[in-house]
């Protein structure tokens, strides 16, 4: 054994010197293990296979035979679907892979798989059937013919000559050793004849031997000949044969003699792939720590953030704080008259909705109303902005802001923007709407309020009912998109309930439901959550929000590359709003326009999601991202700034 290891070693010395000692080690053990293995198997081999010299097989082994070939026929037919066409069609008629595939239509990754899947169920099979697989292959061996692949008594003249006599009468000349040799080469199940000469015996008698990878007999005829399609009893030994060999290859082998090149070659096969296998485990460890270091980066990063959300809502109590007191001063300074305020649920007895101060905020949008929209008009027209103006809209604007505050955390809303949501519910919007036409002498009839409560009492069922069917796993971007959705229909319907001077009054069609520019809008819940995507035209849109999709969520943008046919529908949902506008008025979205995209991003993300199978940080990514995109295709006017 010695001798041999280091014949080995200065055949193929290891890439590694250093690593030499330890190679050699490993390539003794093998030596040893192989050679006690292969006396055992010898002697079982020789009592499987010994029977007397020149007599014939006992007529219970060729039945045992036969019926093994009829199992391996029942077993192959009794096949599932994919499993038994794919095997026909390779096996029976003699199909390449690729062949099979085309016929098939699947790739030949996939044919390839189903005759791997297949080959163990048949193994599997005949190994319960018929009492272990040293039980079958023993049978098998001589009838097949591939005694060296099939891990069958290598060198024994008996065998491999009742191999060659089987193959002889049933092949009438054709190449059998093909037909079974391909079918184990071709799934996996290994690597085909071992190269492993057979005793000179054999050849001697006139009959096949092995010559590389192929058997080779007398004469010259095609297996696909007519002995093949005229003889069914040939076409099934020939199937059987086949399935037998590839089903046998994953069996194990018998060597050559000690010291040929092919032992020696496996020799250092076998080292290398013990090298193999300790570079991977040392990868393995090194991914580990990797992994522990980016879960430790993880967590810091979850602390920090964590951090940054108990500051900011300390920032928010205070200016909470702050608003109360300023409202508390402002009430005790002036009375005002609650007849103003329509009430619904149990948001009209809360004392910001209340106690506020109405008349004052109702001119407040009256006054930024008549300020935004010819100021809107400026920026159409590429006109610079006043300051002046921009400060007296953040004066008034500021009245507002210190009324949404003193609601921030009473009502509900799934608005990621503080006091935004609150500010938007309709709660507040009727009652703005409601001190508006008061103060211009054309306020609400008994009847119109009593229309507007029943709208806000059905906004406030509706929500509860959106609530009700949310779960931990919905996402929040559902969430934002159903309230914007439901507050929007409310508005519409509170807008039928006026009269058309009272539009008038409060509404400003240049402006209206436009983000940053009006008011009175439920888009001013998501000022802080939407933005344009400018594209020059619609084959653009995919390509940028992908972008936006990346950067922002974290999802490999080569999984969009893998699902296209979302992104095409993404497309075609967002189609309605791709009408080409003025560059200047890209930042001011329309309403109508932000909910489409939303719902359109919604959809292609959540079918994504399901569909690829989101590790569980990614999906947390997701289910916790609140923004999104709407695509804008701008045209330059002769007033656009460059």
């Amino acid at each position: 054994l010695v001798q041999e290891a280091y014949a080995v070693a200065l055949a193929r010395p290891p890439r590694d010197r250093q690593a030499l000692p330890a190679w050699l080690v490993r390539v003794l053990r093998n030596l040893a293990a192989r050679s006690f293995r292969d006396e055992a198997r010898r002697e079982k081999r020789e009592g499987r296979v010994a029977r007397p010299e020149g007599e014939d097989s006992p007529l219970d082994d060729l039945v045992e035979r036969a019926e093994l070939q009829r199992a391996v026929m029942e077993a192959v037919l009794a096949l599932d679907e994919p499993f038994r066409s794919t095997v026909l069609l390779r096996y029976f008629e003699e199909r390449s892979p690729e062949e099979v595939a085309r016929r098939l239509g699947v790739p030949v990754a996939t044919v390839g798989t189903r005759l791997h899947r297949a080959l163990e169920k048949l193994r599997s099979r005949l190994d319960r059937e018929q009492g272990g697989r040293s039980t079958w292959v023993a049978i098998l061996a001589p009838w097949v013919g591939l005694t060296t692949a099939l891990g069958v008594a290598s060198g024994a003249a008996g065998s491999t000559a009742a191999a060659a006599e089987i193959a002889s009468d049933l092949s009438a000349g054709a190449d059998l050793g093909s037909v079974a040799g391909s079918g184990g080469a071709g799934v996996g199940g290994g690597s085909g004849f071992s190269g492993s000469s057979v005793p000179s015996a054999a050849a001697a008698e006139g009959s096949s031997a092995f010559t590389g990878p192929a058997l080779v007999t007398a004469g010259s005829q095609a297996v696909l000949g007519g002995v093949v399609v005229m003889q069914k009893t040939f076409v099934v030994s020939v199937l059987a044969g086949a399935i037998c060999s590839a089903i046998g290859f994953g069996i194990g082998r018998t060597t050559a003699p000690a010291g040929t090149p092919a032992e020696g070659e496996r020799i250092i096969a076998e080292s290398e792939y013990s090298n193999l296998i300790e570079m991977k485990e040392e990868a393995s460890e090194q991914v580990a720590t990797l992994e522990a270091e980016r879960k430790d980066l993880r967590r810091e990063r979850d602390e920090l953030s964590s951090r940054i959300q108990s500051v900011e809502s300390e920032l928010a109590r205070a200016e909470i704080a702050a608003a109360t007191a300023d409202q508390e001063s402002a009430d005790a300074e002036f009375e005002h008259s609650s007849t103003l305020v329509v009430s619904f649920g149990e948001w009209g007895d809360l004392p910001a909705i209340r106690n506020a101060n109405w008349p004052e905020l109702g001119d407040a949008v009256t006054a930024i109303n008549e300020m935004v929209a010819p100021l809107y008009d400026d920026i159409l027209a590429g006109e610079p902005v006043s300051p002046a103006v921009q400060k007296r809209i953040g004066e008034e604007n500021n009245k507002l802001v210190g009324f949404g505050l003193s609601l921030h955390d009473k009502i509900p809303s799934n608005s990621p923007a503080p006091v935004n949501g609150e500010f938007t519910h309709p709660i507040s919007l009727i009652n703005l709407i409601a001190s508006m036409l008061e103060q211009s002498g054309a306020p609400l009839t008994e009847s119109q309020r009593n229309e507007l409560s029943a709208i806000g009492g059905r906004y406030d069922r509706e929500y509860a009912a959106l609530e009700s069917g949310y779960s931990d796993s919905t996402w929040e971007l559902t969430k934002i998109v159903d309230e914007l959705s439901l507050k929007r229909d409310t508005m519409l319907q509170v807008e039928e309930k006026l009269t058309p001077a009272q539009r008038g009054i409060v509404m400003v069609p240049s402006i209206q439901n436009r983000i940053r520019l009006d008011t009175l809008s439920p888009v001013n819940m998501v000022v802080m959550n939407v933005g344009p995507v400018v594209v020059e035209s619609a084959d653009q849109v995919a390509d940028r929000v992908v972008e936006q999709w990346v950067d922002n969520i974290g999802i490999a943008a080569e999984t969009f590359e893998d699902n296209l046919d979302l992104l095409a529908r993404y497309q075609e949902d967002v189609l309605e709003i791709l009408e080409p506008v003025q560059r200047e008025s890209v930042a001011f979205l329309h309403l109508d326009d932000i909910i489409i995209a939303g719902r359109a991003q919604e959809r292609v993300l959540l079918d994504l999601a399901a569909r690829v199978n989101f590790d569980e940080d990614l999906l947390e990514s997701c289910r916790a991202f609140t923004g999104w995109a709407v695509p804008q295709i701008a045209i330059a006017t002769e007033s656009s700034n460059p």
